[in-house]
């Protein structure tokens, strides 16, 4: 990214090196043949008539005085030096190019033409001579060359005006220690955010403002270009749980959006988010996960609530055995041994699990791992199931920790 910039300076610099080289000395060039024929012609106004009226040669009429004197004006202006070291012009030259109307020299080879008027016997005369000039093409580059440098540093030298969000991001990177020139470096990645990509911005920008410069450098890597709402959602939430670590923020942002569930050590890990569950919960919640993933018998995961004064004893050995296998808690395991899979316990259990997931993730980001529910036409009982899809959910039998290294929300 910086040195795309320093790059972009150095093109800027060239660029306006070689235009400003190209115009400056267009405009010293012509300057200076307005300058050498200005001065000419103020000169030759001032002396050339008074010599004419002298010499007496002032008929029309006499066509060998005329050209006598046409020859003798073409051979004083043959050779006009120019002084000065760094004057842009060697030499001129110039010739008559008509006197009392009659035409000595074509007008379309002078590069300026100049008019000297006086009069006799308050009958005016008129003469024109055309100018031409050798320029010194080495005074007039090198000198134009110097100032073009000038010229071309300064301008790239020159930031362009920060306006609207670059301006808060370059002041936000500058309270944060980076100097200008690295501030605007790091901005010129806006110029190409999608909207998605511009969102995450913000949302670092407002939640945690000493992270503007990593998320800048993490936009121009293609961060968060293919990225949703939804993880935009827990980019929010990984800076609010992890507002010093921008780089557990993103993993928790860009995690799969996964339920997955560490049977030996009791915990669960959504969106790379690790959270401890009170055993009994727990182990409620991984008997409904499997029943969403295994799909069993085809009811897609669909578990209907026994009757409020009856207990199901047909299912509760799947719960005791899962929880005898993996720890459970003896008392969990001995009441539903001695009384079977209750309606209330599965509310209650339901409800301890809602109540963990909300307190550590809110109710927006917990609900797609949370339950739905719908009422058993053929029983007229709630029937309930994970909302998630069973591909989203992993099961680990060892102790293995996910991927993530994030710190595990513990709840007892």
């Amino acid at each position: 990214m910086f040195m795309n910039y320093g790059r972009q300076r150095i093109l800027l610099f060239f660029g306006v090196l070689f235009c400003g080289l190209i115009g400056l000395s267009a405009l010293s060039y012509q300057l200076s043949l307005n300058n050498a024929a200005n001065s000419l012609e103020t000169e030759l106004n001032n002396s050339l008539p008074e010599k004419i009226i002298g010499a007496g040669i002032n008929d029309s009429q006499h066509e060998l005085l005329n050209n006598f004197l046409v020859s003798r004006i073409n051979q004083d202006l043959a050779f006009l030096p120019m002084t000065g070291r760094l004057n842009n012009i060697k030499y001129c030259q110039a010739q008559v190019q008509s006197l009392y109307g009659k035409t000595y020299h074509s007008p379309s080879s002078v590069l300026r033409t100049i008019t000297v008027n006086w009069s006799v016997n308050e009958h005016p005369h008129r003469m024109s001579l055309g100018l031409n000039c050798q320029h010194n093409w080495s005074s007039l580059i090198f000198s134009q060359f110097i100032l073009a440098i000038l010229s071309a540093a300064l301008l790239a030298s020159i930031n362009k005006p920060l306006h609207g969000n670059n301006k808060q991001l370059v002041s936000i990177l500058l309270a944060h220690g980076h100097s200008r020139s690295d501030a605007i470096a790091l901005c010129a990645s806006t110029n190409r955010c999608n909207p998605t990509q511009a969102q995450a911005l913000n949302i670092v920008v407002a939640k945690a403002p000493q992270h503007t410069a990593a998320i800048l450098k993490f936009l121009d890597t293609g961060g968060f270009k293919n990225s949703n709402t939804a993880q935009l959602d827990w980019l929010s939430y990984g800076l609010q749980k992890h507002p010093e670590q921008f780089e557990q923020a993103i993993h928790i942002c860009l995690a799969p959006a996964t339920l997955s569930f560490y049977l030996a050590t009791g915990h669960i890990a959504i969106h790379g988010v690790d959270i401890k569950l009170p055993s009994t919960p727990f182990f409620y919640y991984v008997w409904y996960a499997q029943q969403r993933h295994q799909n069993t018998d085809g009811n897609e995961g669909w578990f209907i609530n026994p009757p409020s004064n009856r207990a199901d004893r047909s299912t509760d050995s799947q719960l005791i055995n899962l929880m005898q296998q993996y720890g459970g808690h003896y008392k969990a395991i001995n009441d539903l041994e001695e009384k079977g899979l209750r309606a209330k316990t599965l509310d209650q259990n339901r409800s301890k699990i809602k109540d963990e997931l909300c307190q550590v993730l809110g109710e927006t980001l917990a609900t797609p791992y949370l339950f739905e529910l719908e009422r058993d036409p053929q029983t007229a009982r709630f029937k309930y199931r994970l909302a998630i899809e069973p591909s989203d959910i992993v099961f680990f039998e060892h102790k293995c920790r996910s991927a993530s290294k994030a710190a595990t929300a513990s709840h007892t």
